[in-house]
């Protein structure tokens, strides 16, 4: 049911993004088409036999999958495989019987049955680096079965070592899991004691005694860090720490960014500089958190750009109002530069390629021209509009209620010892 005659190529358009995916074209008939599950084909070779084979990632949606991962309402697998095309359809190898690292140096044997052969990495494990060669074949194209003629053993330098056989032989493991979540958790914990938990406290203390500026900022640092280690040393791994940092930079950066402006109503006497520091190191964390967490470069509909402008942007301009910040009022321009450019190249993609454009041109002027317009009211009525900010964020403080007020205490003192000594020349007239 093939095609007697197609070409199979490596393009995206609209809908795919960034995505590289493979597409199959007839030389003479319909318009070409794509497989949006198989991304980043190459290896592109012809078997002789009506199939055309590559190789690429499959991307596939988990549907039977319990687990769904936010922004993405479905967790995507995302595999290394060998498949082979006549033109119609995609067969592929399975994941789960070989997990390939990358295949390459496909060549074809036309006196054997026109077989597919190809090259690949052993996997890492453990300590092993996967150095060494794998040899795979292929033989039937509708059922993908893939033959192994390698093997690879643990050397005495713990290293792999491959040797050919005729014959497939089984893989041997050279690592178990448990060793290697053990290496993970020692080294998460180890880093945990000797970076994230003294570079926290020395700034902390140097933040108290010195008033040096930049401590606010290696204070998040570290415990950013030590939040890190801990993630890996739980997991046990490294993968998903993107899920990690969308969430972390996101809510730590909030409480940061609230518990230091509390800081600056607070009664007692703190430095000002590590302050103003900290607000904006900790607007970009959550401007960058919410960033990852929404998705907004890998989703192409609308909503998680509406829950960034809402959630990140406009808290951002009344803490920045509020506290006289301008780095927070710039964070919230580049957001609205970003959404422009969003709503341009929706409007682009539902138009004809030559009103691309026209419309980039004209949504961005019109955006320049609002955020100038917006910037020159904020800066004409800026001092109202902070000082009822800073008015209303005063009586909300918890450091006011907390610590107690010291200047007012030294004014009464002051008053009281003042009195007793009118009282005493009073007395002594």
């Amino acid at each position: 049911g093939g095609e007697r005659n197609f070409t199979l190529f490596e393009g995206r358009d609209n809908a795919s993004g960034n995505s590289q995916t493979l597409w199959s074209a007839a030389t003479m008939g319909r318009e070409p088409f794509n497989f949006p599950n198989i991304q980043n084909p190459s290896q592109f070779i012809t078997t002789g036999a009506g199939w055309a084979c590559f190789t690429g990632i499959d991307a596939t949606p988990l549907s039977n999958s319990n687990q769904h991962y936010y922004p993405h309402p479905l967790p995507i697998s995302k595999e290394s495989v060998v498949g082979c095309s006549n033109g119609t359809v995609v067969r592929t190898t399975d994941s789960t019987q070989h997990s390939f690292q990358g295949p390459y140096d496909f060549f074809i044997d036309n006196i054997n049955n026109s077989t597919l052969w190809f090259k690949d990495y052993p996997p890492w494990s453990g300590d092993q680096t996967g150095s060494g060669t794998l040899i795979y074949s292929i033989d039937n194209y509708d059922r993908m079965e893939v033959e192994l003629h390698s093997t690879y053993t643990k050397s005495t330098s713990k290293q792999y070592t491959d040797r050919y056989s005729p014959m497939p032989l089984p893989y041997e493991d050279v690592a178990t899991n448990d060793e290697e979540h053990n290496c993970w958790t020692k080294h998460s914990a180890l880093a945990i004691f000797v970076s994230a938990v003294p570079l926290t406290l020395a700034s902390i203390v140097l933040w108290l005694k010195r008033k040096a500026p930049s401590m606010a900022i290696t204070s998040y640092i570290g415990l950013s860090a030590g939040a890190c280690f801990l993630y890996l040393a739980i997991l046990e791994r490294e993968n998903d720490v993107n899920g990690f940092w969308g969430w972390w930079l996101s809510i730590s950066g909030a409480l940061y960014l609230a518990i230091l402006c509390d800081l600056t109503h607070c009664k007692r006497q703190i430095a000002r500089c590590p302050l103003v520091w900290g607000i904006n190191v900790s607007a970009l964390a959550f401007f960058i958190g919410v960033i990852i967490l929404t998705g907004i470069f890998e989703s192409s509909m609308a909503w998680p750009w509406i829950v960034f402008n809402v959630l990140a942007l406009i808290p951002l301009v009344i803490v920045g109002l509020g506290y006289s910040q301008v780095f927070l009022l710039v964070l919230c321009a580049v957001g609205w530069l970003m959404t422009a450019v969003k709503i341009a190249s929706a409007l682009a993609a539902i138009a004809a390629p030559t009103a691309n454009v026209p419309i980039y041109f004209i949504v961005l002027a019109i955006s320049g021209l609002l955020i100038a317009v917006a910037g020159w009211w904020l800066n004409k009525n800026q001092d109202e509009l902070g000082s009822v900010i800073c008015y209303h964020m005063e009586r909300l403080s918890l450091s006011r209620r907390l610590f107690p007020d010291v200047v007012l205490e030294l004014e009464e003192s002051a008053t009281s010892n003042q009195s007793d000594d009118e009282l005493q020349g009073d007395v002594s007239a």
